[in-house]
């Protein structure tokens, strides 16, 4: 599947995972946290009859996604990841964070990230990296969706992260049948907005396990 691949690879960050060092979980304990998320990237939605085998088919994705995104009101999980997220830290660590203080950045880069830290001792910062519909190679008429996020908590005072994982869902991995353009786009696009929300439960589970080790 051309675009899958495609996504794959706008999707590697260049970090290994990395699960926060048992020793440190104790320490975060009345410490504060600032919660971060990143602007959207295009959502990629391609029409019914286009085999996605060249850059306008994949631009006119982009269009009809981001189009689709806006006219259905579509929300990108990472708020709702990071929320969850931070509710584990807060929960089970004692990390101190207020949930509507969220705040959006442009950039991974420590420079753009650390004045949003507002001098709060760490930064849970988790980003979509992509998130597209696609047809199977095999079914033309059958589609399926596909989400991946990245999430690190870094430690301010030195400009490190000190916990990184990622996620891929993937809606036929996941045990869902393919469904028809028409399915995704029905009833203001109500599919995609489940089948996401159930990406986020999915990564919510994985980055925890990932990034807290055998603490949970």
């Amino acid at each position: 599947m051309f675009i899958g691949l495609l996504f794959l690879i706008a999707g590697c960050t260049g970090f290994g995972n990395r699960a926060i060092d048992q020793a440190t979980l104790p320490t975060l304990k009345n410490k504060t946290l600032s919660l971060v998320i990143h602007e959207s990237p295009d959502f990629l939605a391609i029409t019914p009859g286009k085999k996605m085998l060249t850059i306008a088919d994949i631009d006119a994705g982009y269009i009809n996604g981001n189009r689709l995104v806006q006219k259905s009101g579509i929300n990108d999980p990472a708020e709702k990841i990071c929320q969850m997220l931070a509710r584990v830290l807060g929960s089970n660590y004692g990390l101190l964070y207020h949930e509507n203080s969220m705040l959006r950045s442009s950039s991974k880069d420590m420079k753009y990230l650390m004045p949003l830290a507002n001098e709060k001792d760490y930064l849970l910062d988790v980003e979509t990296i992509g998130w597209l519909v696609e047809n199977n190679s095999f079914e033309r008429s059958g589609y399926y969706l596909k989400y991946v996020v990245e999430t690190r908590l870094i430690d301010v005072r030195k400009s490190k992260p000190i916990g990184h994982s990622t996620c891929e869902y993937d809606s036929t991995v996941a045990g869902k049948k393919l469904v028809s353009y028409a399915k995704l786009i029905e009833n203001d696009a109500a599919y995609i907005k489940l089948t996401l929300d159930e990406a986020a439960t999915f990564c919510v589970n994985k980055l925890k396990s990932e990034l807290f080790s055998t603490a949970q």
